[in-house]
């Protein structure tokens, strides 16, 4: 091969690594998170404890297609929200109450 054919290669290659790189190292990754939240999302149920992404926890007691009812913990309020402001869900035997000094009983 000439110098003009390793150069021409070069040009064409080098891009297209770089388009190729760019896809495994940012695209393949964020793939995998979506299709994780959204199996998150659909197999949310009634008794689940979430947490939004505002950072507000409580308890699934009603699941529709698009929304969520949930009992905020602790308390008795119910609040409807949309599925795609579920952050995540929290294990159930997580006290999320929190703890109290000597000072504040």
């Amino acid at each position: 091969m000439d110098q003009e054919t390793l150069n021409n290669i070069m040009n064409f290659g080098l891009p297209l690594l770089l388009i190729v790189g760019f896809f495994l190292i940012m695209i393949i990754p964020q793939r995998k998170r979506d299709k994780k939240t959204k199996d998150m999302l659909s197999n949310i149920r009634k008794g689940d404890r979430i947490r939004t992404i505002g950072g507000i926890f409580g308890d699934v007691t009603k699941v529709s297609e698009d929304t969520v009812v949930i009992e905020l913990v602790p308390g008795n309020t119910k609040m409807m929200i949309v599925k795609t402001a579920i952050h995540s869900v929290v294990n159930k035997n997580e006290d999320l109450e929190p703890e109290l000094d000597e000072e504040t009983k």
